[in-house]
């Protein structure tokens, strides 16, 4: 109980950037559409955002819920128990169905969540308000949906970038301007990809088909970190704006309308400085108090998909915890090994590298001996796990440039 008690408390403690992504990879309509929009959000931004902030002191929680697991009780309840601390960051981002009353009072859309119970639908403000009520350092929500009007439903309170199968690299410039929008940043934003009235729609990217918004996303976090796009919320918001209407005006000659309401100021950066001696006394800490591990395996039921959230929260976690930058070799080896003593029984399962923007294996190798080179390298800046499969556990790497 003691060890329990110390955990929550470390975790309590660490800055976190908590991502909430629910995306509707099943629908007949749009379902190849949106694991094309999965997969440029997390190669294109999620996985970006989530290299820089690390090298700025920050964990990583990542809630992805998508296919068969995607419920409307599924969001309730990741939205409703999400646990966070006063310096961290929450990001939720939806893509799938929506629409809007005509008795709504609300400019925001409503959610269908991979159904159609009118009843079940979720509105983006209610996800927004709870998830600013737990008073993190910065609370985003974001809802790539139609917000066009349903007959029935009742009111509730093309980027530049070319394909790149390989690994990602970033240079320290790049991470500095890209974190800065995360770690600096106080308070609040909500947005939509579509004002009332309007749907929300589609466009060519590298020969397939993905939501116009996710994609102007993408294109614009690649102009941030090359310091096109200014490293903050005004210049962001108003770029993304007008590439989203540029966008859908050329490519579907239809009006799309983000909209957003921005409540944030610039904190400073809130991440402690600690000596080496003190990172490396926390990181070993942290690695001697994780919970039990159940064996990874591929997960797809509703039932299971908190085990498996746990699985990849873990893997996740000692993964990036053997490439901190301000522990030493000695304790990253160490570490290393406690993580091999621990899971003895995995350490022939493979690792499988994915390249940046699709599925395409660019490299293979056992648990073990992954384990081994993230101890050594200096030049990868993060991984992150993007599924476990039966071809073993898939994850996509960062590397310094």
């Amino acid at each position: 109980m003691a060890a329990l008690t110390l955990l929550l408390g470390l975790q309590m403690n660490a800055q976190t950037i908590h991502w909430l992504t629910f995306i509707d990879t099943t629908d007949s309509d749009v379902g190849q559409i949106d694991v094309r929009g999965r997969e440029v959000l997390y190669s294109r931004f999620i996985g970006l955002v989530n290299a820089a902030m690390q090298d700025k002191g920050y964990k990583t929680s990542i809630h992805d819920i998508y296919g068969a697991r995607l419920t409307p009780e599924a969001c309730k309840s990741e939205v409703q128990n999400l646990s966070v601390g006063p310096d961290d960051v929450v990001v939720f981002y939806y893509i799938g169905h929506g629409g809007r009353s005509v008795d709504d009072k609300t400019q925001w859309p409503q959610m269908q969540m991979a159904q159609h119970y009118e009843h079940k639908f979720i509105p983006l403000e209610w996800v927004h308000n709870t998830l600013k009520g737990k008073n993190p350092r910065l609370a985003v929500t974001i809802g790539m949906c139609c917000n066009s009007y349903a007959r029935g439903l009742s009111a509730k309170s093309a980027p530049s970038f070319a394909p790149n199968f390989g690994n990602t690299y970033m240079s320290q410039s790049e991470i500095d301007n890209l974190s800065k929008l995360f770690a600096e940043y106080k308070g609040d934003v909500i947005m939509s990809s579509s004002t009332p009235g309007q749907t929300s729609g589609c466009m060519v990217l590298n020969d397939k088909v993905i939501d116009v918004f996710t994609g102007c996303i993408a294109m614009c976090t690649e102009a941030m970190m090359s310091g096109e796009v200014g490293a903050d919320w005004d210049d962001l918001l108003d770029t993304l704006k007008g590439l989203v209407a540029y966008v859908s005006d050329v490519q579907r000659d239809e009006e799309q309308t983000v909209q957003y309401i921005a409540n944030v100021n610039q904190a400073g950066r809130v991440n402690a400085n600690k000596t080496q001696q003190q990172a490396c006394r926390e990181a070993r800490q942290e690695a001697r108090e994780q919970a039990p591990k159940p064996a990874p395996q591929k997960q797809d039921s509703e039932e299971s998909s908190s085990d498996r959230d746990k699985i990849i929260d873990y893997f996740n976690t000692m993964f990036n915890l053997l490439l901190r930058g301000d522990i030493d070799d000695d304790t990253r080896i160490e570490l290393a090994q406690t993580f091999t003593d621990e899971n003895g029984e995995l350490m022939n399962m493979r690792v499988v590298t994915l390249g940046q923007d699709a599925d395409v294996v660019v490299g293979r190798q056992t648990l073990e001996d992954f384990i081994g080179r993230l101890a050594t390298t200096r030049i990868m800046q993060s991984v992150s796990v993007a599924d476990i499969t039966d071809r073993g556990i898939e994850v996509r790497e960062v590397f310094r440039r």
